[in-house]
């Protein structure tokens, strides 16, 4: 299991890393083998000094409690981080304010925003079966 957690933990370390540079945060968005760490230096509030944390769970023969994180979107004009969040069937999207460090976890995936950002629409489901649309 060690040899499996390792490849899995360095593939997605990997991609969320060549992801983060991409989007320009390699300095506040990191992968250090099974968790992401989000680092907010614009914050003022004292209870973020620390950055946010996002850990996998991966442990065997618990398929129901299995919990990885993937950087999913990133939303430059608004810096909003979203990652996808799988929970063995189902998945969510966290959307990470990157100005305040405030997060909220959306039941819902594929997000779209309204123009005035007052609006969501997403899908709700487990993976590879029916999809409710999410307002």
């Amino acid at each position: 299991m060690t040899d499996y957690k390792n490849c899995i933990f360095n593939l997605l370390e990997h991609n969320d890393n060549l992801q983060s540079q991409k989007w320009g945060l390699s300095d506040r968005v990191i992968r250090e083998k099974d968790t992401i760490y989000i680092s907010t230096p614009y914050i003022r509030t004292p209870h973020h000094k620390q950055p946010l944390l996002f850990k996998d769970y991966l442990e065997p023969f618990e398929e129901n409690h299995r919990i990885h994180y993937e950087l999913q979107d990133y939303d430059k004009s608004h810096h909003l981080l979203q990652l996808l969040r799988t929970l063995y069937e189902t998945q969510s999207t966290i959307i990470v304010d990157l100005n305040t460090g405030h997060w909220q976890e959306l039941y819902a995936t594929d997000l779209m925003f309204s123009d005035d950002m007052t609006h969501i629409v997403g899908f709700n489901g487990r993976q590879s079966m029916t999809k409710d649309i999410v307002i």
